[in-house]
């Protein structure tokens, strides 16, 4: 893979770049602060495959915690090498074996095919329908290393906006988040699975191994894993949770009952008493969304998707 970061006076080893936020959970989000190297990137470089699904890549990153408060990340960083012996590459680039993949591939467009998940260019109007399996199907049919976008993903994902925008609030939908990553379709997406993770009476269960990923988890079920937080009652998503055997799943662990969307993490949340897979809305066009907002649905609710890809056959 050619290096993505430019080398610091011919040395061999690539220079290290991050961004940190800190005061994150306040009431106030506009009191969130953040710090950004100038040479941090902004923007990745797209990556077409052979079926001429468009991805942008996005090499290796590590997070490290800088501070937890009240059972919630409040501050972190994410550098593009280690920083510290607390820096870990985020789970998605990690391979069920444990090796660290250098790179990883998120669909630039929303799918247009329910039947071939892929990421090609396309007006709007043709964005894909289907549940979640019926994508998680489509999507590995493309080849070894497709999935459908997941709750890895979603999470690296989500950090890189909040670090490079350096803002909270995203309820200005596209123009608040495209430019960045150069994804597209983040306004006008009807919302996108987020796979490998569920909800059951409150409790999360996650999987990392996209091939065990199924729709009807619970905690009980194969490869999943409860995380030690529960999910909060219908609203304003007010604190996020942290477990520390499962550190990169922070999800919606409590809430405040209003329709402001503006406190806080300034995205909605939604409960269920039975087991659901989970989707979001990144910078869907509404008040309620951002890179936190996570709905629960029923397993046949119409959603869209998003064509990922991981190399879990290059050999580093």
């Amino acid at each position: 893979m050619d290096l993505i970061y430019p080398l610091s006076n011919d040395s061999p080893t690539p220079k290290v770049y991050s961004a940190s936020v800190s005061g994150l959970g306040a009431e106030d989000p506009t009191t969130v602060t953040f710090t950004k190297d100038a040479g941090f990137p902004t923007s990745f470089p797209e990556w077409t495959d052979a079926a001429n699904n468009v991805f942008v890549k996005i090499p290796t990153m590590y997070r490290t915690i800088d501070d937890i408060a009240d059972g919630q990340i409040t501050a972190f960083t994410i550098s593009t090498a280690p920083i510290s012996e607390d820096s870990q590459p985020y789970s998605v680039f990690v391979k069920p074996n444990g090796d660290v993949m250098p790179y990883v591939c998120i669909g630039k467009y929303m799918s247009t095919s329910n039947t071939k998940l892929n990421s090609v260019a396309h007006d709007d109007v043709l964005l894909a329908t289907g549940d979640i399996s019926t994508m998680r199907t489509a999507a590995a049919a493309n080849g070894n290393g497709y999935l459908q976008s997941d709750w890895q993903f979603n999470r690296l994902l989500g950090d890189l906006i909040l670090v490079i925008s350096q803002k909270v609030n995203f309820q200005d939908g596209a123009a608040g988040i495209s430019p960045y990553l150069g994804i597209d379709d983040f306004a006008n997406a009807q919302g996108w699975w987020l796979d490998g993770v569920t909800i059951e009476n409150g409790t999360y269960a996650i999987c990392y191994d996209p091939a065990y990923y199924v729709d009807s988890a619970t905690p009980n079920t194969s490869h999943y894993h409860a995380l030690s937080y529960s999910g909060g009652t219908a609203g304003d998503i007010k604190k996020l949770g942290y477990d520390l055997n499962n550190p990169f799943c922070n999800l919606c662990a409590e809430s405040v009952t209003n329709t402001s969307y503006n406190t806080y993490y300034c995205d909605q949340y939604t409960v269920t008493t039975t087991n659901r897979p989970i989707y979001t809305r990144i910078g869907y066009g509404t008040a309620a969304a951002g890179i936190w907002m996570q709905l629960i649905a029923a397993f046949n609710t119409v959603k869209t998707s998003r064509l990922c890809y991981r190399p879990l056959s290059l050999t580093i």
